[in-house]
């Protein structure tokens, strides 16, 4: 089916725990996909199989039409940052995910630090930051790549609400040009976004 991401008797095991368990869905991508659950329930290890980061013990994953799956990015819950600033790390994002170099880099991250109101970041230590900062700048360092598919790993955990607002806001201005799946234990910020909602518990699709 097109404009599809079809799972067919995913299982999952790690040290001989089933974390997720024969699961089969078809997901369209017309709406940002949110799974949601306790934590526990598997989302990130399904939110992983999805975005290729890991290989399901057991099942297949089908991805439709969809085109270009090398162009994605991936937000994990704990980022981990290359012991720089945070411009040197969006840079060297942006020349591996580009595969080479240009200028207009600097001018692109002045721009979109300053969108999200943090220039001040820009010569910090990246993982001097503190947890909050970071997951700002995990989401800023997915989005300046402009991918087709962007796999979001709690992106709201320990903000404020005023960056939980700004983020949400995003989200949703470019959830029309870009496949969003997302993972959150909350169904707060939800209600403005279109979504296919997928709920679990305990490694299965509710």
């Amino acid at each position: 089916m097109p404009n599809t991401i079809s799972l067919k008797n995913i299982s999952f095991k790690s040290n001989n725990k089933i974390i997720l368990n024969k699961i089969s869905l078809t997901i369209s991508t017309n709406k940002i996909t949110v799974i949601t659950g306790h934590n526990g329930a598997g989302k990130t290890s399904l939110l992983k199989i999805m975005g290729n980061i890991i290989v399901p013990t057991h099942g297949s994953v089908t991805y439709g039409d969809i085109t270009d799956l090398n162009k994605t990015a991936f937000s994990f819950q704990e980022p981990v940052f290359l012991n720089r600033t945070v411009a040197s790390n969006l840079e060297h994002a942006l020349i591996c995910y580009n595969g080479y170099y240009t200028q207009k880099y600097k001018s692109l991250i002045q721009g979109i630090l300053s969108e999200f109101n943090i220039m001040r970041l820009s010569n910090m230590i990246a993982s001097k930051l503190s947890t909050g900062e970071k997951k700002i700048i995990s989401y800023i360092r997915c989005i300046i790549l402009n991918p087709k598919i962007l796999f979001l790993d709690e992106p709201y955990a320990h903000l404020d609400q005023k960056y939980v607002d700004l983020i949400s806001n995003h989200i949703k201005s470019i959830s029309d040009k870009i496949n969003i799946f997302m993972v959150t234990h909350s169904n707060n910020n939800l209600d403005d976004l279109p979504c296919n909602i997928i709920k679990m518990q305990q490694g299965n699709i509710e």
